[in-house]
């Protein structure tokens, strides 16, 4: 069976993003991976040394909200007669999501474009970026915009 990772952001992209996952699903016969990425908690240098920016207390339940998200979503999916399963990837970066993707044997990748501008990009780096170069199957990147 075909499988297809669509990751999350839980951004204003999320539906879009899930309209076409939905899409190539049906398509295809596919089975689909809602697949959510936290990346290492950021730290800021202080008097103190290195902290972490948020609790560990305030981490954690962003990561069980997202959690929960998430899965509402792949319900949703199975609702519409996909198998789909919700898979959180927390303190991951883009070599676990490769290596993720590699384990679920995926044929297809869905990922949104959020068109940062380039100062972040240089700073903080795009994620679509990353995955384009580190991809082992086709990706399939949706953008923002509707471009006419």
């Amino acid at each position: 069976m075909i499988t297809i990772v669509t990751f999350i952001s839980f951004s204003e992209l999320t539906p879009r993003l899930i309209e076409q996952t939905v899409r190539f699903a049906k398509v295809l016969d596919a089975q689909v991976i809602l697949a959510h990425l936290l990346p290492p908690e950021p730290f800021v240098m202080d008097m103190a040394g290195v902290v972490p920016m948020t609790s560990q207390e305030q981490r954690q339940r962003l990561i069980d909200a997202d959690g929960k998200r998430l899965s509402e979503l792949a319900d949703r999916l199975n609702r519409e007669g996909l198998t789909t399963q919700a898979e959180q990837l927390v303190n991951a970066d883009i070599e676990t999501a490769m290596e993720s993707c590699a384990r679920w044997k995926v044929d297809l990748i869905i990922v949104g474009s959020h068109h940062h501008n380039a100062l972040y990009n240089t700073f903080i780096g795009s994620f679509r970026d990353k995955l384009l170069k580190a991809a082992h199957c086709p990706v399939l990147v949706v953008p923002e915009i509707d471009v006419q």
